[in-house]
């Protein structure tokens, strides 16, 4: 729970939100309820709640127009404990138990409620708990998402398209239906053999229409031939399948399985060609001089 909050006249603190913070803090471990009389830019009163309490607290902004200083105190509490704490709100709560909720995810709000109890002596009903799991794991699934926010691609990929893939790429995305949802970016190019050559993947979110495009429209339609040959990357889609579905991590790790036997796969098949001409290359060269 840390140090005991104690105030004396003459204490400062550095903003009128830490003057706040503090005597809610004060509140919530005391189990007593607050109520504010003055609380603006320049004046902060508190006072007990509870009737005939003389307990009251006042500071005021002092010359430098930012700290305050605590100028008039009566510390006395006689007052019986509240249990059931106003001042514990939803957000204050899941500052308290982050950590626990981020480490397991499944913690039941009863076993909240239990540590609550334990810990700071509040009560919390069963709502507020449900309100609490929900904001901690609205700001894990933001972690998650900033931190999965990537441009993926490996040496051997930039390597093999400079040295033995076709001068164009295909562009296309697809929606991810994980937990946290997005959108998965690819860039497939085409090798020798005419098969598909994944280059690079990108996990990104669409925010709105302000999306940065590729003005692929004004270019010349040999380059860009969009609706020819935009099947090598539908193919590369269709081989994620279910695994759209899946968390990011694992997602990422089927992908790097995928890059790493067509590389492989690739390889070995190179090695045993026998004419200097790609297989499916020499196939339509042979019909063309046949016909």
């Amino acid at each position: 729970m840390g140090s005991e909050i104690k105030f004396f006249v003459g204490q400062t603190f550095g903003s009128k939100e830490e003057m706040r913070g503090i005597c809610k803090e004060y509140a919530i471990r005391e189990g007593v309820t607050l109520g504010r009389i003055k609380n603006d830019l320049i004046r902060q009163t508190y006072i007990c709640k509870s009737d005939g309490y003389p307990w009251r607290a006042h500071g005021s902004r002092t010359i430098d127009k930012k700290s305050f200083i605590l100028k008039t105190l009566v510390d006395k509490h006689d007052c019986h404990r509240v249990y059931n704490n106003s001042e514990a709100k939803v957000k204050w709560i899941a500052s308290r138990v982050e950590s626990l909720v981020k480490s397991n995810p499944t913690v039941s709000a009863k076993l909240l409620s239990d540590l609550l109890l334990e810990r700071y002596n509040i009560a919390v009903d069963m709502k507020k708990l449900y309100n609490v799991k929900q904001r901690v794991m609205s700001q894990l699934r933001t972690y998650h998402n900033n931190c999965f926010r990537l441009f993926l691609s490996f040496q051997a990929q930039k390597q093999g398209f400079l040295e033995g893939c076709r001068p164009f790429i295909g562009l296309d995305g697809c929606h991810l239906k994980g937990p946290c949802g997005g959108v998965l970016l690819s860039a497939v190019a085409l090798d020798a053999n005419s098969g598909i050559f994944p280059l690079v993947v990108c996990i990104c979110f669409v925010q709105g229409t302000n999306m940065p495009t590729l003005d692929l429209p004004t270019q010349d339609q040999y380059v860009r031939c969009d609706h020819v040959t935009n099947n090598m990357t539908e193919a590369f889609n269709k081989m994620l399948g279910t695994h759209r579905a899946q968390t990011y991590s694992q997602l990422l790790e089927f992908i790097r399985r995928i890059v790493m036997r067509k590389l492989q796969q690739r390889s070995e098949e190179c090695d045993a060609w026998k004419d200097v001409l790609p297989p499916r290359v020499n196939v339509r060269i042979v019909k063309q001089v046949d016909s």
